[in-house]
């Protein structure tokens, strides 16, 4: 039997065309309603709810170990693999606490972090060569010191000759303490099977920093203020040693809210370094 939506004692014809319009939209708004009512019903199932998820303990598949042996965060795979495929790798070179403020890396740090880091991501995807692309982040850190010296002469290469009517620049006595790099035999934070492995890897990323460092012609002499035994000028002395360092440092460092005279001592070391006149 046919459904007939023609109300007999509506004559005009719109009103009946309007009405069987409300009729089918009425009709369409219920089985939307029943479908999604259905759909959650279905797709709901086996769901836990809020209380077993504020409760939920994921299974750990890996842990990161401190020197102490504790746990002390979880494995960083993605963003590592962000960091391999990015344009480049930042460095901070220094650390902030709230008692302490901003305080720059120890002779340590600036020896085994940099090479460490490197390695590292060598590690992950070998297929690119971190030296190209990881970069130091310098900062201002505690004890400003005074600004650099008057203006001096520098050789363009060592026992070169300096500019005529300008003072040579005097050896400056430093307290800063630079740790030449040495081949890895043993590491005592790691365990006692990725010793080897790690060393070698080490190893390996100092001998590619050897062969990636080219020899620059410093060219003629140059007019400078000499630096003077100060945190930035001890960064800069740090970032310098050993050929991992110096291969990083040769791809542009970084600067980051610089104030005071260590930013004056910064824009100095920088252009000396890359031969800016």
């Amino acid at each position: 039997m046919a459904l007939k939506l023609r109300p007999k004692h509506i004559k005009s014809p719109f009103l009946r065309w309007g009405l069987r319009l409300v009729y089918l939209g009425m009709l369409g708004g219920v089985l939307g309603a029943l479908f999604l009512v259905g759909a959650l019903l279905y797709f709901s199932q086996g769901l836990p709810d809020v209380e077993q998820m504020r409760q939920h303990s994921p299974p750990e598949a890996s842990r990161v170990l401190g020197r102490n042996g504790k746990p002390i965060r979880r494995n960083y795979r993605d963003a590592v693999a962000a960091m391999t495929l990015g344009g480049g790798v930042w460095i901070q070179m220094y650390h902030y606490s709230r008692s302490a403020g901003l305080t720059g890396f120890t002779a340590a740090e600036w020896r085994d972090v940099p090479t460490g880091v490197v390695s590292f991501l060598r590690a992950v995807r070998s297929n690119r060569n971190p030296l190209t692309y990881v970069h130091f982040m310098f900062t201002t850190t505690r004890g400003d010191g005074p600004p650099p010296g008057e203006p001096c002469s520098t050789p363009g290469v060592p026992g070169g000759p300096t500019v005529p009517g300008v003072p040579a620049c005097a050896p400056v006595a430093s307290s800063c303490t630079v740790l030449p790099w040495v081949n890895r035999t043993s590491f005592p934070a790691y365990g006692r099977a990725l010793v080897s492995a790690r060393a070698r890897q080490d190893n390996f990323v100092a001998r590619r920093a050897d062969a990636l460092i080219t020899p620059v012609d410093p060219g003629s002499p140059q007019v400078i203020r000499q630096p003077v035994d100060s945190p930035m000028a001890c960064q800069w002395a740090r970032a310098q040693s050993g050929s991992v360092n110096l291969r990083i440092l040769m791809n542009g460092p970084g600067a980051y809210r610089l104030g005071g005279d260590q930013a004056t001592t910064w824009g100095m070391l920088f252009r000396q370094f890359f031969l800016i006149p």
